[in-house]
């Protein structure tokens, strides 16, 4: 039985896996969160087809939470078309994170692109970059 708080008192008596595994599920639906997500839709909804939409900010903001929770509205929004169009993508995700957290790099990293390459529609072409010569 879950106490007035909500807390489910029995979750005192599970295997501690059982109580992480719990508190990494739970969400707490902050007021600039719920206002994020509710822009960051209407911004899908509203862009142009095969657009992207970004979404950027400090570490620990709840970029991932928003996102994750993007991801489930519009999946289930396009349930019936996913179900009929098993080669369709209600959501396409790309974490640009560097391979050491909070390092930044001075130099482009050659590989920074590749993954926004997959979504470039076809017929584009990927800008061409000015050749640097070569450091002594």
């Amino acid at each position: 039985m879950a106490s007035p708080s909500g807390f489910p008192r029995s979750l005192l008596e599970e295997p501690w896996t059982a109580r992480l595994a719990h508190f990494q599920r739970y969400t707490v639906a902050h007021p600039q969160l719920i206002e994020a997500k509710e822009k960051l839709l209407a911004a899908i909804q509203d862009a142009e087809p095969n657009s992207l939409v970004f979404v950027f900010g400090p570490t620990g903001v709840g970029k991932t939470t928003l996102r994750r929770k993007i991801e489930q509205i519009l999946t289930e929004e396009l349930r019936l078309e996913l179900e009929q169009d098993r080669g369709r993508l209600a959501v396409v995700g790309v974490d640009p994170r560097s391979t050491r957290r909070h390092q930044v790099h001075r130099q482009p990293h050659p590989d920074r692109s590749r993954p926004l390459r997959h979504l470039r529609p076809a017929g584009v072409s990927e800008p061409e970059r000015p050749v640097e010569p070569p450091q002594r």
